[in-house]
């Protein structure tokens, strides 16, 4: 016979004495949607050593509400958005949190540890504010690909001219192709993401979903111009220095 999962939702800062029902609550619910199986999912208690909420899953469903555990950081997921809701409810009550696995059944395919929650609340008190599901671009060098163990994408790693960012994935389709310049040309991506913004305006992604690139070819400015300048109809064609000409635009002429 199976026995059951047992997941715990630990809300730092809180105690079961000094967490209100309603939060409670509200927690829950959100829980039970982000979960998904919300009939097969249980209530078992709440412990002390913070405010720990204890979920039992049901055998036959512990391997879709572990599945739905794993997607729930991704921004394209059905129950991302409810990921997000915790956040801004533990943001609400000056908080983190956290879902991790007190125990499980000998036949559980789960790999998932920890699912983190990191309570952004919105640009008061020095924190920081929540931008979900942003489109953005990045460029830089690819220093790292790693396949997730758990679901059919690949966690890249990006240089850039001022930090790395290790938050970045994409499908495998995609992955092949960004593998070719692996550690070759800089490159840039387009995709959509989460960001957080702090009090003093910077900027950091949480997660970002690669969904194209383009590969940045390093050559000379002279080199680019005469290849426009081979184009049938372009204005450049009948200019002797079109570099000269920029310049002068936007800074005045001799004044570079």
């Amino acid at each position: 016979m199976m026995s059951n999962d047992i997941y715990k939702f630990i809300i730092e800062g809180f105690t079961p004495e000094t967490l209100p029902l309603a939060r409670q609550t509200v927690y829950l619910g959100l829980l039970a949607k982000l979960l998904g199986s919300s009939n097969h999912v249980h209530f078992r208690g709440i412990e002390a050593g913070s405010a720990i909420i204890r979920l039992e899953v049901e055998p036959e469903y512990k391997d879709e509400v572990a599945k739905n555990i794993l997607k729930a950081t991704l921004p394209e997921s059905s129950n991302h958005k409810y990921y997000n809701r915790i956040n801004q409810e533990l943001a609400d009550d000056h908080t983190n949190g956290s879902l991790i696995v007190e125990s499980q059944s000998l036949s559980s395919t789960n790999d998932f540890d920890r699912l983190v929650f990191d309570g952004i609340v919105k640009n008061h008190d020095g924190k920081s504010e929540f931008f979900p599901k942003i489109k953005g671009q990045l460029q830089g060098f690819i220093r790292g690909m790693d396949k997730d163990k758990n679901r059919d994408l690949v966690w890249i790693t990006l240089e850039t001219a001022q930090t790395t960012h290790r938050q970045l994935y994409c499908d495998l389709n995609l992955a092949q192709e960004i593998a070719k310049d692996y550690l070759t040309d800089p490159i840039r991506i387009y995709g959509i993401g989460d960001w957080t913004r702090s009090h003093d305006g910077n900027w950091q992604i949480k997660s970002f979903k690669i969904e194209k690139f383009e590969v940045l070819v390093d050559r000379p400015v002279t080199e680019t111009f005469a290849e426009l300048q081979k184009i049938y109809g372009t204005p450049w064609k009948d200019i002797d220095d079109p570099l000269k000409v920029i310049m002068d635009n936007r800074y005045g002429e001799g004044n570079y």
